[in-house]
């Protein structure tokens, strides 16, 4: 089975301090040639749309100096990606690799799917200033390099019975599964005087020994009103503490008392109970493969582009 694997850009970071991010500068010299890959060259452009959605992130995250040393790491990670990209694409086009345009459409119709509509796709499109024909350019590029690592790292990557093994009895504390539990919940916000009186109102039913799905479905303003009020199987950290102490303690079959939180109050009702188990080596075997295919994979990558590297002319231009 082909599994996909992505590189982690913060995990390639690389010497490149003559990079600053400035956006005046980037703005004034939006097209300057970065660096030069053997007959490619990589401009200001090419980077500056890698690292500009993660600079919309980190802003939020970071500020002044400490935003500024993560935008040099983003950036040096970013061109060395531009960098082994153009050496890929370098190599698909002399193996002769080519791309069908049905695997296009494929992959653009995926693209299309995490959109409401064909309109909102476009809207998408003319808000980034892209084009259609730039969308398939770029999916054209990442089948390409896709193929070649296809054949250069991810077909040479095997993973043995013994290694999943000996992974599963070194890493075994990984796969413990916590207690989890599966409750029905009636939620009702604190949003006027009337509130605690409803919860009240959905206890006494309860107590008359009245469904406490249909009760849920009658008070509930939580999103599984609907249904009954259930949510599925879950880990401590899931819900607020208060509902999750109650919650935890409660008797298979049991409802509980109003639960008052600062966004209102809460009657839960325990269905099931899952106790903390060990997962085994025949559960975990899928897992356990992906891990070290993805790790292996990583290995082979890194030591097949170091090999282009050496036999390629790369030069980055400082300012």
């Amino acid at each position: 089975m082909m599994r996909i694997w992505y590189k982690n850009v913060f995990l390639l970071i690389f010497c490149c301090t003559h990079l600053v991010f400035n956006f005046s500068v980037w703005a004034e010299k939006f097209d300057e040639v970065l660096a030069i890959v053997n007959e490619d060259i990589i401009t200001v452009s090419e980077l500056r749309k890698l690292v500009i959605p993660i600079y919309m992130q980190y802003k939020n995250r970071y500020q002044g100096e400490k935003l500024d040393q993560q935008m040099v790491k983003v950036q040096a990670g970013a061109l060395k990606q531009l960098i082994e990209n153009k050496l890929l694409m370098q190599e698909a086009k002399k193996q002769e690799i080519e791309v069908l345009d049905s695997d296009i459409e494929e992959k653009l119709r995926g693209i299309k799917s995490r959109f409401s509509s064909e309109n909102e796709f476009e809207q998408a499109l003319e808000q980034d200033n892209i084009t259609i024909d730039n969308v398939k350019e770029e999916i054209k590029e990442q089948l390409l390099i896709r193929n070649v690592l296809r054949g250069k790292v991810y077909a040479r990557v095997t993973v043995s019975p013994k290694e999943v093994e000996a992974y599963y009895l070194e890493k075994k504390n990984d796969f413990q599964v916590m207690e989890q539990i599966k409750i029905s919940h009636v939620f009702i916000k604190k949003d006027n005087d009337e509130a605690l009186k409803k919860a009240e109102e959905a206890l006494d039913r309860l107590k008359k020994g009245e469904d406490f799905s249909a009760i849920a479905k009658d008070y509930s303003q939580g999103p599984n009103a609907e249904n009954g009020g259930e949510v599925d199987f879950f880990e401590r950290g899931y819900m607020l503490k208060e509902i999750e102490d109650v919650a935890f303690g409660l008797e298979v079959g049991k409802y509980s008392d109003i639960i008052e939180t600062k966004i209102g109050f809460h009657i839960v009702y325990l269905k099931a109970r899952k106790k903390p188990m060990v997962v085994s080596v025949e559960e975990a075997w899928e897992q356990i493969e992906d891990i070290l295919f993805q790790q292996k994979a990583e290995k082979r990558y890194e030591t097949y582009v170091d090999s282009l590297k050496k036999d390629a002319y790369i030069k980055l231009i400082k300012e």
